[in-house]
């Protein structure tokens, strides 16, 4: 550990892995005072800005791929400051943050955070990056409340999570405009104002009408973009809100694809972390597969019966007006299969139930709230239990199967949603 001496005035961002705590002086993190033996924590893929007040001194422990970079004055940009006291002006209601990937929109929520707690005003934060999940695990839309200045969101502890299944919103657009929607009316019933951080598609012409849908939907106080990319110009022109655009930082840290899937795997393995082989009654709780289409999930009895017309063992199924799908182990004879059409009247699809074995689960309590993840293993259609990886909850009402596979240890296998 290294004791770093840093001059009033200047900004050290520090990339982890690493670690600092501040000895002598005045220093903050995203407008969070740092108190003098307090340990700062920078994870390996995420970088920090330690800004000093005045002449400061600094233990500093850097790992292999750290980094340490000094600056003259601060990288916190003048119209983030701006926008803070535009906040912190309306005393309540809702802001959300709009922007492409890399522009620094967590960055900005966590330093609009600690800005309203330092006027005494906790906030409650909706993270509904679900490909990058700061507080709840990837797949996720997630609720808490900042009661403590905090240099990240990771730090942060999840009150209520939404499943999406997906680590792309492309599938899944009105899903996540339902599960932030339902996180809003949770959050309004507290005092606090509320910030949501959303996912960086925002470059074409589906991100843009997408992005109009949900900030309409949400019905915010303040729409903020940030970057001077098209897509923002276009969903601040076409918002059904107040809108003000500011800067990205002039350094941000841009993540590799890699990166960023080692980011999901530590998300995953958090929330895995006491989780371990259940078996679920299907007769006490509902199986469906996260879905883009209007579908009906088919009852188990009716899918034992289809399992029993067509000679196989059927798990799931589901149905439009003119299409079932079946899921199935084993794939059934060519004249079942046509007998099967003629009777039900419409299209029939088949897939292996092979397909979805290691696949994310959430499982869902009355009111479709997430209460943990899982990995589902198996069906078992003759014994009606479902076979998985996860935390026991006995306030578990539906199972919802996703599209991510992972290992035990929190490992992605395969993204089924592209």
């Amino acid at each position: 550990m290294a004791k770093v001496t840093v001059s009033g005035g200047r900004t050290i961002l520090v990339s982890g892995p690493a670690s600092l705590a501040l000895i002598e002086g005045e220093a903050s993190v995203l407008g969070a005072p740092i108190e003098k033996s307090q340990k700062i924590v920078v994870r390996e893929e995420r970088q920090i800005p330690v800004e000093t007040l005045r002449d400061s001194i600094f233990h500093l422990s850097l790992g292999e791929k750290s980094k340490l970079i000094e600056f003259q004055g601060s990288t916190i940009p003048t119209t983030w400051k701006e926008a803070a006291d535009a906040v912190m002006q309306m005393e309540s209601g809702i802001t959300i943050v709009i922007g492409d990937v890399d522009t620094g929109k967590t960055t900005f929520c966590t330093y609009l955070a600690n800005s309203l707690l330092k006027t005494g005003v906790k906030v409650a934060l909706i993270d509904a990056d679900i490909g990058q999940a700061d507080v709840g695990p990837p797949t996720t839309i997630s609720l808490t409340f900042v009661e403590d200045y905090t240099s990240g969101l990771s730090s942060l502890s999840a009150k209520a999570l939404f499943f999406t299944g997906h680590i792309s919103p492309s599938p899944v657009m009105e899903k996540v405009i339902h599960g932030i929607e339902k996180l809003v009316a949770l959050q309004r019933s507290s005092p606090h104002p509320a910030v949501i951080n959303t996912d960086g598609w925002v470059a074409d012409e589906r991100a843009v009408a997408y992005k109009l849908r949900m900030v309409n939907a949400v019905s915010p106080d303040l729409a903020v973009g940030i970057g001077n990319g098209p897509g923002v110009q276009s969903i601040l022109e076409n918002v059904k809100a107040t809108s003000i655009r500011i800067e990205s930082p002039s350094i941000i840290r841009r993540r590799s694809r890699e990166e960023r899937r080692q980011l999901r795997e530590r998300g995953y393995r958090k929330y895995l972390e006491k989780a371990s082989p259940v078996v679920i009654p299907l007769d006490r709780v509902d199986l469906r597969f996260v879905s883009p289409k209007q579908i009906r999930v088919v009852s188990m009895k009716e899918v034992e019966e289809i399992g029993f017309e067509l000679g196989v063992n059927a798990v799931y199924a589901e149905e439009t007006a003119d299409r079932i799908a079946v899921y199935t182990k084993g794939l059934p004879r060519a004249r079942e299969v046509k007998l099967l059409k003629h009777n039900l009247r419409k299209e029939v699809e088949f897939a292996d139930f092979a397909e979805k074995q290691h696949s994310i689960i959430g499982l869902l309590d009355e009111e479709d709230f997430l209460l943990s993840i899982g990995i589902l293993k198996d069906v078992d259609p003759k014994r009606r239990v479902l076979k998985a990886y996860a935390v026991p909850n006995e306030k578990v009402t539906t199972v919802e199967v996703g599209a991510v596979k992972l290992t035990e240890e929190g490992k992605e296998l395969a993204y089924l949603g592209d």
